[in-house]
C-alpha cells in the first residue's frame, strides 16, 4: 500500500482476472499464496513479508456482489525483532505500508460517517 500525495493511497500491481469457475478461482488464491514473500526473523520462523488482498466479485444476470480477504504482513519492531541488512529494509517498507493502510481506512471511514450521518443509514 503505497500513497501519493495527490490521489492518496493506491496498491501497485493489482490485477483482475475473469475468472469462469470455482476451480479457476482455486488456482489463482493458490498461485498468490506461492509468491508471498516471507522469512525468518528473531520473532517468527516464518515472518510473512508481504500483504495480500484478494477481492472475488460474483456477477449475475442483476446483481453483484464482492468480498474482500486481505492477509497483512504484521508490523514488527525493530528492537524486538533484531532485523539488520535487507530484513530491516523490508520491515520499514512493512511498516509504512501498515500506517498507508491505516490512513486509508480511517479516510474511508470518515468519508462513510459524512456520506451517512451519525445515524449510520443512507
Amino acid at each position: 500500500v503505497h500513497f501519493h500525495p495527490r490521489f492518496g493511497a493506491f496498491v501497485a500491481g493489482v490485477e483482475e482476472v475473469p475468472c469462469e469457475d470455482v476451480d479457476e478461482v482455486l488456482r489463482l488464491v493458490s498461485f498468490g499464496s506461492q509468491v508471498r514473500t516471507t522469512a525468518a526473523t528473531m520473532l517468527n520462523e516464518c515472518s510473512s513479508r508481504s500483504h495480500a488482498i484478494f477481492s472475488l466479485r460474483l456477477e449475475r444476470s442483476q446483481s453483484s456482489n464482492s468480498i474482500m480477504l486481505v492477509d497483512l504482513a504484521g508490523r514488527e519492531q525493530e528492537r524486538l525483532s533484531m532485523c539488520r541488512t535487507e530484513r530491516f529494509k523490508e520491515l520499514t517498507l512493512i511498516n509504512r505500508s501498515l500506517f498507508h493502510l491505516a490512513r486509508c481506512v480511517r479516510e474511508l471511514a470518515a468519508s462513510q460517517v459524512e456520506k451517512t450521518g451519525a445515524g449510520g443509514k443512507e
